[in-house]
């Protein structure tokens, strides 16, 4: 028998500019490390991510979603901004004690 159910996705992030058409990801991530923008961008996509999911859980979809984060994200506040983003999408987070990361009672560690 074959089934076709959605088992997970991915967030990626595009840039389609007016002037230039489609820019390639290998040439706008780079230049937004080097200059720490990589950190608000990265904040606003786990805000537009998280706030799809909720959106695709309240028409019964339930499936994980991974999200690409930068290493500079780790140093500046990111667990503070996965909180705040699943709060203000209103999306709880469940714990698999097999993900490291979070503990029995869902806090991220």
């Amino acid at each position: 028998m074959v089934s076709v159910a959605v088992t997970g996705a991915e967030a990626l992030l595009r840039w389609d500019d007016p002037e230039l058409g489609p820019v390639s990801p290998l040439r706008f991530i780079g230049v937004a490390e080097e200059t720490g923008l990589i950190v608000p961008l990265g904040r606003w996509v786990l805000t537009v991510v998280l706030r799809q999911l909720a959106a695709w859980l309240e028409q019964g979809w339930s499936f994980p979603v991974a999200i690409n984060l930068s290493v500079r994200q780790f140093t500046d506040g990111l667990v503070d901004d996965v909180e705040r983003a699943l709060r203000e999408a209103g999306v709880d987070v469940l714990y698999d004690d097999r993900v490291p990361g979070f503990k029995e009672n869902g806090d991220i560690i």
